[in-house]
């Protein structure tokens, strides 16, 4: 069954049998220690790896990286922590730096880079879910945000959209395999992630480090069964998978 295909089948099946919840990705229940720079250029600064049953995989890494800006008597910092249930990435004023959040399964991705290949034992998230759920507590308006979701470093989907503030945003699977969310940007090799196996996620904040003095805090990352409008997304899907079936025996 081809990956349209699957997506427009669980969209179906998260309504017909009520399904109740998805897969928690990351409830930041699980602290993890403050990383911060005011290094200009400073590369890839990683954390420890946090571990936790409450984090899909059991391990999550995050990292920082300063580009440009003040860097003087401690002005110019960017950092990340994670603590009291919230993940926050901040930069000063005229800073420019990336942050990420790595979900792989595996312990100091840092060391070992991201597993993308057998990271999370080709977790299901069809089964149960038909979406990402991203609960923002705050955040600055206008820096690309970017999930990265690998079936392994050959089959993959980049979803890049633009931080809209505080709220509660679902972003269908469908959009990682079609571009047919507004405003968004989807990048994929190999045809894209099969959300029926994944093995690693990744979030981007701020981009390239396109924007300057970012700020944001996340308080829950998951999967749900997201109603009526994907369904609708479902079914256009399948009906897309049946017209490339009949062009194809042409």
């Amino acid at each position: 069954m081809n990956k349209l295909l699957k997506i427009a089948v669980a969209a179906s099946a998260a309504l017909s049998f009520g399904a109740q919840a998805g897969v928690l990705l990351d409830d930041f229940s699980q602290g993890q220690a403050k990383i911060a720079t005011d290094t200009n250029n400073s590369g890839e600064i990683w954390g420890s790896s946090a571990f936790s049953s409450s984090i899909l995989g059991g391990y999550r890494d995050i990292s920082i990286e300063k580009l440009t800006g003040p860097n003087n008597n401690d002005v110019g910092t960017v950092s990340a922590v994670v603590a009291q249930g919230i993940y926050s990435f901040s930069t000063e004023a005229d800073v420019y730096a990336v942050g990420k959040i790595v979900w792989d399964g595996v312990n100091d991705a840092g060391t070992n880079g991201v597993n993308k290949n057998t990271g999370l034992g080709n977790a299901d998230l069809i089964a149960s879910a038909n979406a990402f759920k991203l609960t923002v507590v705050s955040a600055d308006l206008g820096f690309p945000f970017q999930i990265d979701v690998y079936t392994d470093a050959t089959h993959y989907s980049s979803f890049k959209t633009t931080a809209l503030g505080p709220g509660t945003f679902t972003i269908p699977f469908a959009c990682f395999i079609v571009n047919i969310c507004p405003g968004a940007t989807l990048t994929t090799a190999g045809g894209g992630a099969d959300f029926s196996k994944i093995n690693a996620i990744v979030a981007t904040v701020n981009v390239a480090g396109s924007t300057n003095s970012v700020d944001l805090r996340l308080d829950n990352v998951g999967t749900v069964p997201e109603p009526a409008s994907v369904a609708l997304v479902g079914a256009a899907m399948l009906g897309l998978g049946l017209a490339r079936r009949r062009n194809s025996k042409k």
